[in-house]
């Protein structure tokens, strides 16, 4: 499913953020530079309810939809750049959908509840199903964005009262970017986990 070198690489890219995984996430420093692999390791040895996890669709094929997508995303990089706006408004659109609505419900929300808070797993996902990045999920999940100058730009209720109309809020380009990498690299690292745990039988 995945290997140590794979594991390894997303490390070295992840130790990019060290600063703000320890101040902003509060993982340690060691985890910091090995998070990839922390959160591997977590999810392999630690005393899960595996049924409470369990899915309709195999992890395995899951790992691959992510890993397909993340290929798509680096090798697509320059050329959209470069040739075409549209292109680079799609590459934006889908991205934040793969890593903040279908990761935050297939992984995120459901190991918050089986992992223990202190963890380096435990402590990623609930960084993710947290505000800013709760409030930044449920706009693209509901439509309440909009895209200027390359930025997206959101809407979100402060509160969980549907009765209370959704405000705008800023998230920075440097803060999206972050979020991206930190779920892309925290559902990779925990998909490939959960499919040699759960290898399912759905074909």
């Amino acid at each position: 499913m995945t290997t140590a070198a794979e594991l390894s690489k997303d490390d070295l890219k992840m130790s990019e953020w060290s600063d703000r995984l320890q101040h902003e996430v509060g993982v340690s420093g060691e985890a910091s530079a090995t998070l990839a692999t922390s959160i591997y390791r977590d999810i392999r040895t630690l005393p899960i309810n595996l049924s409470s996890v369990s899915d309709v669709i195999p992890y395995a094929e899951r790992f691959n939809e992510l890993a397909l997508f993340l290929n798509w995303n680096a090798e697509s990089q320059d050329y959209v750049k470069k040739e075409s706006s549209c292109l680079s408004r799609a590459r934006l659109v889908l991205s934040n959908y793969m890593c903040f609505v279908y990761l935050g419900e297939i992984c995120f929300v459901r190991l918050r509840k089986q992992l223990p808070k202190k963890t380096t797993a435990g402590r990623c996902c609930r960084y993710l199903t947290e505000n800013p990045v709760r409030a930044f999920r449920n706009a693209v999940a509901h439509g309440n964005w909009r895209i200027r100058d390359g930025i997206v730009q959101p809407w979100a209720r402060k509160g969980d009262s549907k009765e209370e109309p959704p405000g705008q809020f800023q998230v920075s380009d440097a803060d999206r970017t972050f979020w991206f990498f930190l779920a892309a690299c925290t559902g990779k690292s925990a998909l490939a986990a959960l499919a040699e745990s759960l290898p399912g039988t759905v074909q």
